[in-house]
């Protein structure tokens, strides 16, 4: 990871040469730039001024404590036990000079599960929009810090057991991960707009992910403008050079839809623009069954942290390290409550596949792969539902 100014490499650093093309820089935010930008640390405070006191703690806040458990769980994503173990694993990471760890981790919890104002929500605390401002990189920072330690690839030995998870409830043999891409909706940036356009003409940031059978986030890549294909921020992900090293025996590989290309350790749909068999059928039909797992997991991040909806941040550069501490969180909530503590049962949405097709030359091997997967999938008897 680069360790430029403290993790952080600033988008407009990136802007200054002047050989190249500038829009197609703010579209060609590199992988390096946005692991640097999701090591996000307290350090980038830069821009925000300190609070000016410290402020007592009044009705508002000492209420807060005493919410019913459904309505703390409902407002801070979380059970109150879970949040103390949170503000365990923070506390070496967060500086208190003007709040505990605690009350900054409750705000900012608040803040992220919640679609209100910066304004309500230092209101409810009762404290200043500034320091709200403040806890929040703070604990986003600290989050990204803990981020190697909740958000996991997993090691060879661990291989077999996630692949069989995924083939007890999928059918899928081999799988070790679901890969997908979603948009993180932003602010108009004031500059390079179209680069951060997305197919439906919305500004966003791209997040990447792969996650497990149990919606657990094994890793993560984001920084990249809406504008670029899935394909491009795979190509561009330290996740691709991980794979590319044969870190999957041939055994194994993970799955992602028609966005991305096929590969030994990579495995997607066979195109249905061409006449399919009935094995060919079976497995397009397998493969959609499980990637929907990756869009459960994108629709439950969303869910607790319904700020991702609409991430109003006017500084571009701290939005990818607000993306990332929300995806600790998630795999934090998960390893400690697990999947089942989710108030509602998430069901995903249809995605529009994209325009653009590879070319389907690919190596006989790789073709082969799929094809004996096809074969085994045919042969497994299983009926699936989509």
């Amino acid at each position: 990871m680069s360790a430029e100014r403290n993790g952080v490499l600033l988008l407009s650093e990136l802007l200054d040469d002047p050989l190249t093309d500038p829009v197609n820089i703010a579209a060609e935010i590199t992988a390096a730039t946005t692991a640097a930008l999701c090591v996000l640390s307290a350090a980038g405070e830069e821009g925000i001024p300190p609070a000016k006191k410290k402020r007592v703690e009044g009705e508002k806040g000492r209420a807060l404590h005493f919410l019913a458990d459904p309505e703390f769980v409902n407002r801070f994503r979380m059970k109150r036990s879970t949040v103390s173990e949170l503000c365990i694993l923070l506390a070496p990471h967060i500086c208190n000079n003007f709040l505990t760890t605690e009350k900054k981790i409750l705000a900012t919890l608040w803040l992220l599960g919640n679609q209100e104002s910066f304004q309500e929500v230092a209101g409810r605390f009762e404290i200043g929009v500034e320091t709200l401002h403040t806890s929040l990189i703070d604990v986003c920072g600290a989050l990204t810090l803990v981020m190697r330690e909740i958000i996991i690839w997993p090691q060879k030995h661990h291989l077999e057991q996630v692949a069989n998870d995924f083939m007890k409830k999928t059918g899928f043999p081999g799988v070790v991960g679901i890969i997908g891409g979603t948009q993180i909706g932003i602010p108009v940036p004031t500059q390079y707009v179209d680069a951060y356009k997305n197919r439906d003409n919305i500004t966003s940031m791209q997040l990447q992910a792969v996650c497990d059978s149990n919606l657990q986030f094994l890793d993560i890549t984001t920084g990249w403008p809406g504008s670029v294909h899935n394909a491009r921020v795979f190509r561009n992900s330290p996740l691709q050079a991980l794979l590319q090293k044969g870190s999957l025996p041939h055994l194994y590989h993970i799955i992602g839809d028609e966005t991305y290309p096929l590969t030994s350790y990579l495995i997607v749909p066979y195109e249905d623009k061409e006449i399919l068999t009935e094995v060919q059928k079976k497995f397009n039909v397998c493969h959609a069954f499980t990637q929907c797992t990756i869009e459960r997991a994108f629709e439950l991040l969303k869910h607790k942290f319904r700020r991702l909806k609409d991430l109003d941040m006017k500084l571009v550069e701290r939005v990818p390290g607000i993306i990332a501490a929300t995806c600790v969180l998630h795999n934090f909530i998960l390893k400690v409550e697990g999947y089942g503590s989710s108030p509602v049962d998430i069901e995903p949405k249809n995605r529009k596949a994209s325009s653009l097709h590879f070319t389907k030359i690919y190596a006989e091997e790789v073709q082969q792969k799929r094809n004996d997967l096809a074969k085994t999938i045919a042969h497994s008897g299983i009926t699936f539902v989509k």
